[in-house]
């Protein structure tokens, strides 16, 4: 029996406006949990959603440069979600009446079609105690995070017009992107390579073009955890590269694979230490990483802390993302506040 490959894709993409959809409420990376909610995106009783207008320009500018009909009468609908990242019990989606239609896109040489377009909000964090490496399964219990109910999204959604995983390899060859989609779509595609060596050089090509932490931040490629002996050599080429994003992505994939027992040494720590950059994405990561060491290597992570191993702005942050952690104890957080720059 003869098979063909019929592939079609779905690409959300997150807006950037400085503020949620339907809300004031800021969309900044980084506040303390809850902080960056209201009545409005939390789902309180009484108060009206207006939508913002930031969000349907660029989402009409993405339409348009996906060659869609931008329709001239759009519509908001609900999508039932019984889950509690959402407080509303539903998703305010586009389905009937989304804001593009019927666009095109050029991939290898093939026309791709383009169904739909449309806007909607993003769901909240949430957070597993006690399962294992944060997992649902086997929880005691869970916590939310509302600060990104409400963040802007864009979806995309394709025909099934690709044909084979060449046209794909085509269309990741194509750099550099223009649209923020296309970039988001060659993250996704880029972790899903199980072939180590075509994997690093996809990445390698690809890191350069990145210009955000968004699109940095979602590769996350499934063959690293198995943690390949290669691994490491490569994370000290990409923090020694001088790249903000590669940077930025070696510090992330340190932070994801090598917190843990057994693949936990201190040398891990000095690695992330070793970098000093004024780019605040690079000092963010920075203090991520040691606010995650605080909670998972307490004892090897304070000396960095106590003796002032990192510039004032990366110490005084991993000590407050620390702090806002669950994961770390109250014992370990009134020391850590104790030893906060002023």
């Amino acid at each position: 029996m003869n098979w063909e490959t019929v592939i079609g894709l779905e690409t959300h993409v997150e807006l950037a406006t400085k503020s949620k959809i339907f809300c004031a409420c800021t969309t900044a990376f980084g506040g303390a949990p809850n902080t960056h909610c209201c009545p409005i995106c939390t789902g309180m009783p009484g108060p009206l959603p207006m939508v913002n207008r930031k969000v349907v320009e660029y989402a009409c500018r993405a339409g348009l440069a996906l060659n869609c009909e931008i329709t001239r009468r759009s519509r908001f609908d609900r999508k039932n979600y019984f889950y509690p990242d959402l407080p509303k019990a539903y998703q305010i989606s586009q389905l009937y009446l989304p804001i593009g239609r019927d666009g095109t896109v050029e991939v290898g040489g093939r026309t791709v079609g383009i169904h739909e377009l449309h806007m909607e909000e993003d769901a909240g964090k949430m957070v597993h105690i006690g399962g294992g490496e944060g997992r649902i399964a086997g929880a005691t219990h869970s916590l939310v995070d509302y600060n990104r109910a409400g963040t802007p999204l864009t979806e995309l959604v394709t025909e099934p017009d690709l044909r084979t995983p060449e046209e794909a390899r085509l269309f990741m060859a194509a750099l550099p992107h223009y649209y923020q989609e296309e970039n988001c779509l060659h993250g996704f595609l880029t972790e899903r390579i199980k072939d180590e060596g075509g994997l690093y050089a996809a990445l390698d090509a690809f890191l350069p073009h990145v210009t955000n932490w968004a699109v940095c931040d979602l590769i996350s490629p499934a063959l690293f955890k198995k943690r390949p002996a290669s691994l490491m050599p490569k994370i000290d080429e990409w923090l020694k590269s001088g790249d903000v994003y590669a940077v930025r992505f070696g510090l992330g994939m340190l932070m994801a694979h090598y917190l843990d027992a057994p693949y936990f040494t201190e040398e891990v720590l000095g690695r992330a230490a070793g970098v000093t950059s004024g780019e605040y994405y690079l000092k963010m990561m920075v203090a991520w990483l040691f606010a995650t060491a605080l909670a998972k290597q307490y004892d090897a992570a304070l000396p960095y802390i106590k003796d002032r191993r990192l510039d004032a702005w990366t110490h005084n942050k991993a000590i407050q993302k620390a702090i806002e952690s669950r994961r770390v104890t109250d014992g370990h957080k009134a020391e850590l506040r104790a030893l906060k720059i002023k």
